[in-house]
């Protein structure tokens, strides 16, 4: 195996591993967290985190795991671009899916969460506080389901390197072809 092979394989691995992670956060997040302060609009957001001392804060994990999300990602793209387009395509789906979910949170999620739970819905009329947390948690079924779609295709571009030679070509299938 080539170093540039290792390279692939490795920055795959760590790709799907921090997708994974997060995937798994995400859904702890959504069955365990949110219910607490999107449970009961907009009394539950206005007594968010009252307490500091046992204040639950979720951005310091996501905050984390992000960066190290994002950097695998793209490592794994420029490293296996010159993989076999068996493989290829799975990865291409799969940080297609990433890069969705990501800028999905950083532009519509986040703008959420810091006018109602970072602020306990401060300045937010109760009407505006009930229509922003729905908004959230139904799209954050979207967001999840479409992560778990890049999940699964980063695993099935990790589970694709064993192939017989033959069917590892690099090139594109012809029109029609599946």
């Amino acid at each position: 195996m080539t170093i540039r092979n290792r390279i692939t394989e490795i920055s795959l691995w760590v790709f799907s591993i921090s997708l994974g992670i997060l995937i798994g956060a995400t859904v702890f997040e959504a069955l365990v967290i949110t219910p607490l302060w999107a449970g009961s609009p907009p009394e539950s957001v206005r007594g968010w985190n009252e307490n500091p001392r046992y204040a639950i804060e979720s951005r310091i994990f996501f905050g984390l795991i992000a960066p190290v999300l994002l950097l695998s990602t793209l490592v794994s793209l420029i490293a296996g671009w010159n993989m076999p387009w068996t493989r290829r395509k799975w990865l291409v789906a799969a940080v297609i899916c990433t890069f969705i979910g990501f800028f999905a949170t950083v532009l519509f999620f986040v703008p959420i969460l810091r006018e109602t739970t970072f602020t306990r819905g401060a300045g937010l009329s109760d009407a505006e506080i009930v229509e922003k947390v729905s908004s959230w948690v139904t799209y954050n079924w979207w967001r999840m389901a479409i992560q778990a779609v890049g999940w699964l295709a980063a695993l099935r571009a990790l589970s694709l390197r064993h192939l017989p030679p033959d069917s590892r070509s690099g090139s594109r299938p012809d029109k029609g072809a599946i």
